[in-house]
């Protein structure tokens, strides 16, 4: 049988409503109903409906449901719970319409509780302020630790440079002292004699003569063996004993400002495969009455100070077409022997010649390690001298070397 609609439609009360019916009870009911009439079937579902509509209608007061539709800070309104509309399927719109839903309740929530964005951007900005001060004072602590080390490194360096030059210029000292206090090299200055005088050296053209005959011809006076093998003695001995083979690889001797010895005279030992410095093109050339500029400012400087060395360089020195050294120095000091002088521009000076050495200053600073130095402790360097240039009125500084980073 069946009932009417008007009956099957009716509001169940919950007060009467029937007990909820388990899995176990529903299979149950559906098996009876397979075996049954129609009409039975029917009541027997009418009723299994009406039982499930008083349950859900029956729940509907629970603690759930209350929480559910129960409004609070994040939702304020009717249209909160409002989902996506069906324009919003596609994935970037859906985003996009999360993004002004999540945007609208953060709007909604600082209008309503002001307190609430006030106090959460005092919160940030002492935190903000707070990492600021600590982060600030771990960079100067650091900086700090770090110029230190750097001006530990440079004085230690720079004083390794400086004593190492100043080693490298005793061998001129020496050569200096054993000149003036050898009966080896004294009768050379009036062997030579001045310029243009009687009984003296006769001034020639040479190999770097242009016009002048700035070449004195000294056969017979420098090149005596005896004379060549002590003078190399000499400076072998200094070599050895201050470590500097191979730094300084060249001497000469100027009696009279006139280049008459030089050891080796041809030296091809410090240099690469093919490169040489020979000194066969230079001896007799007399740098004291030459028209070259650069010698006449060197005498007048290393005669004007005898107890001071003369320095030039860096400079780049090649032969044949191979580099010798990128960095080379020459030094020259004079040799100040009582009752002997000297002229050079109409000056007269009290002095018996010079001595003068090359220093390869690139093989001084491989020697140093300064580059592995430096990048071993992360930093950058520059070696440089400052001087007072009394033409132009200003100081100039001379970069020696630098790393390569440096100017960059």
């Amino acid at each position: 049988m069946t009932f009417p609609p008007s009956e099957m439609n009716k509001k169940t009360d919950p007060e009467t409503a029937a007990p909820f019916i388990s899995d176990e009870k529903l299979k149950r009911v559906l098996s009876l109903s397979e075996v049954s009439t129609d009409d039975t079937a029917s009541v027997n579902i009418s009723s299994i409906s009406v039982s499930t509509t008083s349950f859900f209608s029956s729940s509907s007061d629970n603690i759930w449901s209350k929480l559910i539709h129960r409004r609070g800070a994040w939702t304020d309104s009717d249209d909160d719970d409002e989902t996506p509309s069906g324009s919003c399927r596609n994935k970037l719109h859906l985003f996009w319409c999360s993004v002004k839903r999540e945007l609208h309740y953060l709007t909604k929530v600082c209008c309503k509780h002001p307190h609430i964005p006030a106090i959460s951007l005092m919160i940030f900005a002492i935190m903000v302020s707070v990492g600021m001060t600590v982060t600030e004072k771990f960079c100067e602590s650091e900086t700090y630790k770090l110029k230190n080390k750097a001006e530990w490194v440079a004085q230690d360096t720079g004083k390794w440079f400086s004593d190492s030059f100043s080693e490298a210029l005793i061998p001129l000292f020496a050569l200096q002292q054993a000149v003036m206090h050898s009966e080896y090299f004294t009768h050379l200055f009036d062997a030579i004699g001045e310029y243009d005088a009687q009984n003296s050296a006769p001034a020639i053209l040479g190999a770097k003569s242009k016009t002048f005959p700035d070449y004195r011809n000294i056969s017979g006076i420098c090149d005596d063996e005896e004379l060549m093998t002590k003078f190399g003695e000499i400076v072998d001995s200094i070599n050895d004993y201050i470590g500097l083979n191979g730094v300084v690889v060249n001497y000469r001797l100027a009696p009279h400002s006139v280049f008459c010895l030089a050891h080796p005279m041809v030296n091809s030992d410090d240099f690469p495969e093919g490169g040489k410095l020979s000194n066969v093109g230079l001896i007799g050339y007399d740098a004291g009455i030459t028209p070259n500029t650069f010698w006449k400012n060197t005498l007048q400087n290393t005669y004007g100070m005898p107890d001071t060395v003369d320095l030039f360089g860096p400079f780049n020195k090649s032969s044949n077409g191979v580099v010798l050294s990128p960095q080379f120095f020459c030094g020259h000091l004079s040799v100040p022997v009582p009752g002997y002088n000297v002229t050079v521009a109409n000056s007269t000076y009290d002095s018996w010649g010079f001595v003068m050495h090359f220093m390869d200053w690139h093989e001084l600073v491989e020697r140093s390690d300064i580059h592995n130095r430096f990048e071993c402790e992360g930093l950058d360097f520059s070696l440089f001298k400052k001087a007072d240039d009394q033409v132009c009125q200003m100081q100039k500084i001379h970069i020696y070397i630098h790393s390569d980073r440096y100017f960059n």
